[in-house]
């Protein structure tokens, strides 16, 4: 009990020191001096914002070192505009060799990978068959899904005529 009648009376102790600090800080700041002060203090925490790791200087086009932040901002916007709104040459590149059909058939290593990297509770394709009743068949569905690439790849590589 004794303890919280003291931590009370400090509480309150503490309470009327700030209330009499701000009320003496008030009146100073009311002086002509005061709003100068004002000033002061905005100005300390404006800068106290800003970004410290920015950069405050640059070279020019010509090498010189801009320290003006205006100067330095212009020169951003200088080198953006360069950057972004000038031409730059293509190289031209021959046609090469067309290419005629699919390649080789898969090999059967590719069918297992593909098959270990497809995710599950995907939409199926357009056989309508999920990848995981692929897997279900383990080495069978493996073969059997192997034999149907090269089947369909045979049958683009025959020419119609």
């Amino acid at each position: 009990m004794v303890y919280r009648s003291a931590k009370k009376l400090a509480r309150k102790a503490v309470a009327v020191a700030e209330a009499e600090a701000c009320r003496d800080m008030y009146e100073e700041l009311e002086t002509p001096e005061g709003e100068k002060r004002i000033y002061r203090i905005a100005r300390i925490r404006n800068k106290s914002t800003r970004d410290v790791n920015h950069v405050k200087q640059m070279e020019d086009v010509n090498g010189v070192v801009l320290i003006d932040e205006m100067k330095v901002l212009e020169r951003w916007k200088e080198y953006f505009e360069g950057l972004l709104n000038e031409e730059n040459p293509r190289d031209h590149q021959d046609d090469g060799i067309p290419y005629l059909g699919l390649a080789s058939c898969a090999e059967r290593t590719e069918v297992v990978r593909g098959l270990k990297r497809m995710k599950n509770n995907k939409a199926t394709g357009p056989n309508k068959i999920p990848v995981e009743a692929w897997r279900a068949l383990g080495e069978a569905g493996v073969d059997l899904l192997w034999n149907l690439l090269c089947k369909i790849e045979e049958q683009e590589e025959i020419p119609d005529g």
